[in-house]
């Protein structure tokens, strides 16, 4: 992921540039040890703002940081899916049963935190990937 900024009008270079041009200044490594990670009922704090800064100099708004500086949490799931085909009175007909799983042990995989240093949110994880989801079908060959 990387770490960008919004500029201001000062700041800005070219209007017609995007957004990821403007970097941060980066001081440290900017993911937070897991152990000093805050992890409340709305978010969980993943990046250091003591260790990424915003350029304040309206000539040089080009900070330090450079491309994908950053990894947001690993992510691991194991999905699983059951197919049977049983055949019914003719050689044409069969009934099909299926069964699929998606993420069996409900591990909880967190998105990208929010890279923007001047966003009040910067460096919270506030959504999650999906919970464990089960599905069913039979399907019938005449």
């Amino acid at each position: 992921m990387n770490l960008t900024y919004s500029p201001t009008t000062a700041q800005e270079v070219d209007a017609s540039l995007l957004s990821s041009y403007y970097r941060a200044n980066v001081s440290g490594n900017p993911v937070l040890a897991s152990s000093a990670q805050v992890k409340t009922s709305t978010y969980r704090l993943y990046l250091s703002s003591a260790t990424v800064t915003t350029p304040t100099a309206n000539d040089q708004p080009f900070g330090n940081a450079s491309r994908n500086i950053a990894r947001a949490p690993n992510y691991g799931d194991l999905d699983i899916g059951i197919h049977k085909r049983f055949p019914l009175w003719s050689e044409s007909s069969a009934l099909e049963f299926r069964a699929e799983a998606f993420n069996v042990f409900n591990h909880a995989n967190y998105q990208a935190p929010d890279g923007v240093t001047t966003d009040s949110t910067f460096g919270q994880i506030t959504t999650t990937f999906p919970a464990r989801e089960m599905q069913g079908a039979l399907k019938l060959y005449f």
